[in-house]
């Protein structure tokens, strides 16, 4: 299936070139045609063949957003950091720690969740989504 708004151009090489919408993929056909002018008598031969054309997915990068949790000294918290984070093309995301708490320790468990038990001061860490 073609996408709607489809539009071809040329230039005096013979070049052709197509421009699908943004985020579409899947095949084109496009429906070509040549024609012959034999040079002695002008007569003008015609022929058509279809061309189909496969534009492939791109992968979009993951949307994080910030994550924050509340603990109190001594006591352990879990967190689901990937729970409002998105991928448009429903990669599955994983998360990794770039720079680790100052102040504790980040475990990653086995569902996904992370455990921060809690210290003094409080500390923040970054972390980033990837899909």
């Amino acid at each position: 299936m073609a996408p709607k708004k489809l539009k071809p151009s040329h230039d005096a090489s013979a070049y052709r070139s197509l421009l699908p919408p943004a985020n579409f993929f899947g095949p084109i056909t496009l429906n070509v045609e040549s024609t012959a002018t034999e040079a002695a008598k002008g007569d003008t031969a015609t022929t058509a063949t279809p061309l189909t054309v496969t534009v492939l997915a791109v992968d979009d990068a993951p949307v994080a957003q910030d994550d924050s949790a509340t603990v109190r000294t001594l006591k352990t918290v879990v967190i689901d950091v990937l729970a409002n984070d998105t991928d448009a093309d429903h990669d599955a995301l994983q998360a990794f720690v770039y720079a680790g708490p100052q102040h504790g320790r980040l475990c990653r468990n086995d569902d996904g969740t992370w455990t921060y038990p809690a210290c003094r001061p409080p500390t923040v860490w970054p972390l980033r989504a990837a899909g």
